[in-house]
């Protein structure tokens, strides 16, 4: 992942894995199992501390595709870090 001057650090995960990492790989339904995989949150935590989340939620798994999933939570978490930053973030030397 680039990292521009005002993110430190991103993560990616689906629901499904953090549901069973938080339940300690407890058995879901098979349907539940199937949906918290469509959804793929992109985490960033940026230099000032602060973090913001992404999420992106494919409605049929068929058109599931989880380079384009990550890529619309960053840009869904970018987006909120702007807001929160008033406009004046900066990546890859240049202010979105």
């Amino acid at each position: 992942m680039v990292k521009g001057n005002g993110i430190a650090e991103e993560y990616y995960f689906t629901a499904q894995d953090g549901v069973l990492y938080a339940t300690g790989g407890g058995r879901l339904p098979p349907s539940d199992f199937d949906v918290l995989g469509r959804i793929t949150l992109c985490v960033l935590i940026l230099k000032d501390g602060s973090e913001v989340i992404g999420e992106s939620i494919c409605a049929d798994p068929a058109l599931s595709n989880p380079e384009v999933e990550r890529a619309t939570a960053r840009r869904r978490a970018l987006t909120k870090a702007f807001l929160h930053h008033g406009g004046t973030l900066t990546l890859v030397g240049r202010v979105v």
